[in-house]
């Protein structure tokens, strides 16, 4: 697995709210995308801090999935922001998004590759986020809330119509951005059941569940990397 990063910024010249800023000040999308594709490219993530207004309310403006080639180039707006998506993961063969929305609550969302034929994964509960394609696209694992008497989360995986949903830990604690192996047999994840988050991994249906990371601080958000011998 190959360390990962993460860089931060405001949408405008200041980390938080600003009032002397107005959208003169903020962030074009062009270099917001170049931007993004060159922290990716080296296997970042970009937080993108939209803060609240001084009233504590926020920006009620459109979020919408775009695309773009790795070079910056091609920029093209896929859905329209009627259903306001976080985050999303195009599928193996490259034919569909899984997407998490928070229209409603954290749901589930698959569409076409160009972002039509928007539809909710049935049977999986509100709450649901950090959503992956297994390598060959016909499942899906998330981590989702789980109820009391031991509030937490937990990790789940179903298959891409929405039937199978299967409950893959059992822990108190958080266990959250589940990642599968490149062969789709082991999964890896972040989990808190012992104190700070730590790194372990599972075989894809929960068992044989092994510790790999063992640190005084917080070890998270794993990703796996093919190496050829």
């Amino acid at each position: 697995m190959i360390q990962k990063w993460e860089a931060t910024r405001g949408i405008g010249y200041s980390f938080g709210y600003n009032q002397n800023e107005g959208p003169e000040h903020c962030i074009s999308v062009e270099d917001l995308v170049h931007t993004f594709v060159d922290i990716v490219s080296k296997n970042g993530n970009l937080l993108l801090n939209v803060p609240p207004r001084a009233d504590g309310t926020l920006d009620d403006g459109t979020v919408a999935i775009c695309s773009v080639h790795r070079d910056g180039s091609g920029f093209r707006q896929l859905t329209d922001g009627s259903i306001r998506y976080l985050r999303s993961s195009l599928s193996p063969d490259g034919t569909s998004i899984l997407a998490v929305s928070a229209s409603r609550g954290f749901e589930l969302y698959v569409m076409d590759g160009d972002g039509t034929n928007q539809r909710r994964v049935p049977n999986v509960p509100q709450g649901a986020a950090f959503a992956s394609w297994s390598p060959d696209g016909e499942k899906i694992v998330y981590a989702t809330a789980t109820p009391p008497p031991n509030p937490g989360a937990d990790i789940y995986v179903i298959n891409r119509d929405g039937t199978g949903d299967t409950r893959l830990t059992h822990a108190e604690g958080v266990s959250e951005y589940p990642c599968w192996s490149p062969d789709g047999t082991e999964i890896a994840f972040q989990t808190s059941r012992y104190g700070n988050f730590e790194i372990y991994v599972m075989d894809a249906d929960g068992s044989n569940l092994r510790r790999l990371t063992d640190h005084p601080g917080s070890d998270g958000r794993p990703s796996w990397r093919v190496v050829e011998r």
